[in-house]
């Protein structure tokens, strides 16, 4: 007997979330324990007058190419993949993982290879991203996508953000200071323990400073970064039919430098859980700033989302 929950979100995927046409090409990937809804997406995709090819991934086989592959493998990117990712119209990736802790044993560097190759691959089918104004000839570290997309998500970055010690300049003169301090704020990627991190500092900045100065660290706090889970395909189907509805305008995602310290520790209690972190940003919006206010109209339609969203919660 068919589950009608499964053929309405089949065809939600199908015919609303990516509104496969006649003609289209549909790739369909997922984990073999979701195989009855990769079925049902393939027939949606049928009815609906697309071109389908199925891909089933099984369990285990990222633990095997981590483990395995030679660093040249994971770079590898095959021809009908780049095919698919330029030609194909339509791509549903529905994740169904069992085993949650499945890569807790694999080395992280080989995870990293294997990504950097994703990024090139993307930013080369996505193309170059609109460009923000910059200040006179200032420009990007890099004009790379690629290394654009790694710099803001899985990279390290250090910035100095304040400094005590230092006269105004009405006020400066060529005398030596007694001390400056200067404060950092290190931002790093997600998994990297930020005790560890504080303490290597540490080490680095004291061993051998300067014509022998005397330099001392305080730590302040660190926080664990976090890196989102696949998304469910309810979630994806219920951010796309609540953004459309309320912004007209497909849902994106972003990785942001900054962090939100219990985010790691609510991945880590609720590793099956699915997240949606957002918030008012943008035009006719101040956040985090001394004059902080939000847009109001903006702040009332993105409510509506997030019900719509809770609402559409599997039961």
């Amino acid at each position: 007997m068919a589950d009608r929950r499964i053929e309405r979100l089949a065809d939600v995927l199908v015919n609303y979330s990516v509104a496969i046409q006649p003609g289209d090409k549909v790739l369909i990937q997922g984990d073999a324990p979701a195989a009855a809804l990769i079925l049902a997406v393939y027939e949606q995709a049928l009815r609906a007058g697309g071109h389908p090819l199925v891909m089933p991934i099984l369990p285990g086989m990222d633990e095997i190419l981590y483990r395995v592959a030679s660093e040249a493998q994971l770079q590898h990117v095959s021809e009908p993949m780049k095919l698919i990712a330029e030609t194909y119209d339509a791509h549903i990736r529905i994740a169904a993982d069992l085993n949650t802790k499945e890569l807790s044993g694999v080395d992280p560097q080989k995870m990293v290879v294997e990504r950097r190759a994703q990024a090139a691959q993307s930013a080369e089918t996505l193309g170059r991203p609109p460009t923000f104004p910059w200040a006179g000839g200032t420009r990007p570290a890099t004009d790379d996508v690629a290394e654009q997309l790694l710099d803001r998500t899985w990279r390290p970055a250090l910035e100095v953000i304040g400094a005590d010690g230092l006269p105004a300049l009405a006020d400066a003169g060529n005398v030596a200071r007694p001390t400056t301090t200067l404060g950092l704020s290190i931002r790093i990627p997600p998994g990297v323990d930020p005790d560890a991190i504080t303490a290597r500092l540490t080490e680095l900045l004291t061993a051998d400073p300067p014509s022998g100065a005397t330099v001392t660290v305080s730590p302040g706090w660190g926080a664990t970064g976090w890196d989102a889970p696949p998304t469910a395909s309810w979630l994806a189907a219920a951010l796309h039919a609540s953004s459309t509805a309320w912004f007209d305008e497909e849902p994106r995602s972003i990785g942001e430098g900054g962090t939100i310290p219990f985010m790691a520790m609510l991945g880590e209690q609720f590793p099956n859980a699915q997240f949606v972190v957002t918030g008012v940003l943008g035009p006719g919006s101040n956040a985090h700033g001394p004059n902080e206010f939000l847009h109001v109209a903006t702040g009332e339609h993105l409510t509506c989302c997030v019900a719509e969203v809770i609402a559409s919660l599997p039961a």
